[in-house]
């Protein structure tokens, strides 16, 4: 059953001359926990290592292209989520809301020096940031909200910024019911939070999109939104 569940495991402890026991906890998903969640969030399996952005101000992405011989629908890039162009064209034909895509540029990277900025024309297909222009808001006050030295800060601090569960081991995303029906209509979304850069965002789907993608076989590493009351 999904749910949280209690996984109990000992130690021995040769201080106190026993054994010693922990309870740890986890969130175990089912597949009704995907279709039954109000929106999902959207990561890729595999991540192309050693990714740069061509400057901090556009946040544009520059994919090394001899690292693109693969299949996958979504490949994730310094924590955001690129697509080719055959995925973004089959995307925007299905008309999601508030779906948009940031353009990026291919790289030719090296050992020595920064990376050689090449051109789409010569190198296609082009591949393509999926981005949305819709904001969500702030995690739920459930969650324990840091900054990047571990510090606790407001939910609605706009700095670089961890976030966790502090009472049980949970991955997923948590926002509150009221603050979530009070966004409009969308497919895909972006989150407040993001980590050091502000284009490093986490992405969020309808099950819209989610059951699409499902029904296209397109692999990623879904994960249910948890709706808490309030």
């Amino acid at each position: 059953m999904a749910g949280l569940k209690e996984h109990v495991y000992g130690t021995d402890s040769k201080k106190s001359g026993g054994k010693e026991y922990r309870v740890h906890k986890y969130y175990i998903k089912e597949d009704s926990d995907f279709d039954s969640s109000r929106c999902i969030e959207l990561q890729p399996i595999k991540d192309l290592k050693w990714v740069l952005r061509e400057h901090i101000d556009t946040g544009t992405i520059l994919v090394p292209i001899n690292s693109l011989g693969n299949k996958a629908r979504f490949v994730g890039a310094d924590k955001s989520v690129i697509v080719s162009s055959k995925t973004r064209d089959e995307l925007l034909a299905q008309g999601f809301l508030h779906l948009t895509f940031r353009p990026t540029k291919p790289a030719q990277y090296s050992d020595v020096g920064p990376p050689e900025v090449l051109s789409w024309e010569h190198h296609s297909p082009q591949w393509w940031e999926l981005w949305s222009d819709l904001t969500l808001p702030p995690l739920s006050p459930t969650m324990k909200h840091t900054d990047g030295n571990g510090n606790v800060v407001a939910r609605d601090w706009k700095g670089w910024k961890w976030f966790s569960n502090p009472t049980e081991d949970d991955d997923r995303l948590h926002y509150l019911d009221s603050e979530l029906k009070g966004v409009e209509p969308f497919d895909i979304a972006v989150t407040f939070e993001h980590q050091a850069s502000p284009w490093q965002r986490y992405l969020v789907v309808s099950q819209k999109f989610y059951q699409f993608c499902k029904s296209k076989k397109w692999a990623a590493d879904w994960e249910p939104v948890a709706i808490d009351v309030g």
